[in-house]
């Protein structure tokens, strides 16, 4: 095989390497500051005065009337007659609609009236026996 000839023009050049090339500067005006959004709070639970006052009336009225139209209502040791009421109403307020809002009523206006006789005479009205 004969010899391959070198080309004539070809030449090694060699230099310094490159330095990276510097990224752009980018001149802007400062941004405004971030405004802060305030969580929005719903608000279960809260009602007026006013509808806490009717309703503890009507609950009150209920439990009033309850007492009238059924006085032999079975008696449980430490409970009497108003913890009856209390335990049927808390379990009738679980229903929807109409009902079970004035059960709740009821339940709640039941239980301030029997922690109210409980601790000025220390007794629940129509307790069977005192224990």
């Amino acid at each position: 095989m004969a010899k391959k000839k070198s080309n004539p023009f070809a030449m090694v050049v060699r230099s310094a390497p490159r330095a990276p090339k510097m990224p752009n500067i980018i001149v802007r005006a400062p941004a405004a500051a971030k405004k802060h959004k305030g969580g929005h709070r719903r608000s279960v639970g809260k009602g007026s005065m006013q509808k806490r006052v009717v309703a503890a009336g009507v609950g009150g009225a209920a439990l009033g009337f309850l007492e009238k139209q059924f006085p032999n209502l079975p008696v449980v040791p430490l409970l009497g007659k108003k913890g009856v009421i209390l335990i049927g109403a808390f379990f009738l307020a679980k229903q929807k609609g109409t009902m079970g809002t004035i059960a709740a009523d009821v339940a709640v206006a039941t239980a301030a009236i029997a922690g109210y006789e409980l601790g000025s005479t220390g007794k629940v009205t129509g307790l069977a026996a005192q224990i």
